[in-house]
């Protein structure tokens, strides 16, 4: 063998050595796949919208996209984050947004990447925003959509005998109750919700009272009274607000946000006028 053809079969050697495919009993060593993208909330300095780093979902764009590139395009994995958005009437309340992921293993750690901001938007009160839909599998969402829909008892207030007396106490009936159970089947199991009421009241003279944890009751029995002074027709509003707690899938935390309400319009409040007999 001469010198040159010995240096290339030295070299092949080489090469061939260095090949972990060439090992016997060896397989490639498996690469991680890629971190999910950032998906890290920050809040905007008014204080009304949250944003998300990643990639927004647009079916016209992936669509015009994949016909640019005349065939069919990469499957994507999308994932439904929440964000602050505000309702036609302009209150406060959880949209959603879809973000892509180019692998079934970037959305699932974003997806449970979201739970922690499920529960901070839920716990601060918030609902969703009407025509919002929870996100399936996600028992967090999924418990503030019921949230919404459950049905709540409404105040039905009522004063004995149907009018007051200036100077006389008035004692109130809320017509409602402090506590209530819900519950119904998910996909990822039953889910229940314990729900308590706590009664406001204004009464139409520019007082206030609550909040109540009964629900009240006629003279001489009755814990939520009001004495008037002056004669007049009031609007009495009892407003019951609600908080609650649920459970779902071995997960639980609080609701809030809720509240019903009654009143009883043009309440006559009259006075007492001592006859004298001549």
């Amino acid at each position: 063998m001469s010198v040159k053809s010995a240096a290339v079969v030295g070299f092949i050697a080489l090469v061939t050595l260095r090949s972990p495919l060439a090992i016997a009993g060896t397989t490639p060593a498996t690469v991680p796949p890629p971190p999910p993208p950032e998906v890290d909330v920050h809040e905007s300095d008014l204080g009304d919208s949250i944003d998300y780093k990643g990639q927004q979902f647009d079916d016209r764009r992936d669509a015009d996209s994949s016909r640019a590139r005349g065939g069919s395009s990469a499957p994507v994995y999308r994932v439904s984050v929440p964000r602050l958005s505000r309702d036609t009437s302009g209150q406060t309340c959880i949209g959603t947004q879809t973000r892509t992921y180019p692998s079934p293993q970037a959305a699932a750690a974003a997806d449970a990447a979201q739970e922690q901001r499920w529960l901070g938007l839920v716990g601060a009160g918030y609902g969703l925003c009407p025509g919002v839909t929870a996100p399936a599998g996600n028992p967090v969402a999924m418990a503030l959509q019921f949230w919404g829909e459950v049905p709540l008892p409404v105040p039905a207030p009522h004063i004995e005998p149907g009018r007051a007396i200036t100077g006389l106490p008035a004692y109130l009936e809320t017509g409602g109750t402090t506590a209530k159970d819900f519950g119904r089947g998910t996909p990822l199991g039953p889910i229940s919700i314990g729900a308590k009421g706590r009664f406001y009241v204004d009464w139409g003279d520019g007082t206030h009272d609550g909040p109540f944890d009964v629900v009240g009751a006629p003279w001489p029995d009755g814990t939520i009274s009001h004495t008037y002074t002056k004669t007049g027709a009031y609007d009495v509003v009892v407003t019951e607000r609600w908080t609650a707690t649920w459970s779902l899938a071995g997960r639980g935390g609080p609701l809030g946000g809720l509240q019903t309400v009654g009143r009883i319009s043009q309440f006559p409040v009259d006075e007492v006028q001592a006859v004298r007999n001549r």
